[in-house]
């Protein structure tokens, strides 16, 4: 009959031979477990939130994203995208140049020195 010593020797011979199979059976299995675990759910805003979103804005100033989510109970970063999405969608962005403007950038570059 083995001693305790002598099985947890063995034992010991038999991970060490077979480790790198096992590390990388761990690390495959903690990956897919990891990525399982952090599927992202997207949170839809409420218009109330929107509301309480742009009145906080108003409030405490564009650049004070920390007191904006303490009201809010989101995140920073979440509160400052929704903000940019909102101001973006009321401007109502149009990529088209009109031609006084065209003119405009073009006179403003004529009028510059030329520097090489």
């Amino acid at each position: 009959m083995q001693s305790v010593r002598e099985r947890r020797e063995n034992a010991r011979t038999r991970c060490n031979s077979r480790a790198t199979s096992v590390t990388t059976k761990c690390v495959r299995r903690h990956r897919q477990a990891k990525k399982s675990y952090y599927v992202r759910v997207e949170q839809v805003w409420t218009k109330e939130e929107d509301e309480q979103l742009m009145n906080l804005v108003k409030m405490h100033g564009v650049g004070k994203w920390r007191s904006v989510a303490k009201y809010m109970l989101k995140s920073i970063i979440k509160c400052h995208k929704r903000y940019l999405q909102l101001v973006n969608k009321d401007e109502k962005l149009d990529t088209r140049w009109m031609a006084s403007e065209d003119r405009k950038l073009r006179d403003f570059v004529l009028a510059q020195p030329c520097v090489h």
